[in-house]
């Protein structure tokens, strides 16, 4: 087979699988269609005419702020110095990676660092 028939059977999978194949799926596939070609032919006849796979991305922001709900106001105002105990509570969400996933890690800071129920005995 010419590298232009190849080239056009390339471009027809190219297409029909949205630009997600590089040359190792795209020549399996060539494959499957009865078409043989080597691999190095197929990396090199994608690699001079343009033909990559897409990358997919990795992380999308979830964040939605464009949204006509409403906005709680910023009280604090960074000013983290509160005169007295328990006045200015803070929170955060640490995501940590684990070999089970992505568990979160509620976290829950009041400022000064004076914690109410550690002052009383426990019962």
């Amino acid at each position: 087979m010419s590298n232009d028939a190849l080239l056009s059977n390339i471009k027809v999978i190219d297409r029909e699988a949205k630009k997600e194949y590089g040359w190792p799926r795209m020549q399996k596939e060539l494959i499957l269609r009865g078409i043989r070609a080597g691999k190095e032919r197929v990396r090199k006849l994608m690699q001079q005419h343009g033909i990559r796979a897409r990358h997919k991305r990795k992380w999308v922001a979830t964040t939605a702020s464009k949204h006509a709900l409403l906005i709680a106001p910023n009280l604090l105002q960074l000013d983290f110095s509160p005169s007295k105990p328990n006045q200015v509570w803070t929170t955060d969400i640490t995501y940590i990676h684990t070999k089970g996933g992505w568990p979160n890690n509620a976290h829950l800071q009041f400022l000064p660092l004076e914690i109410p129920w550690v002052d009383k005995p426990m019962p």
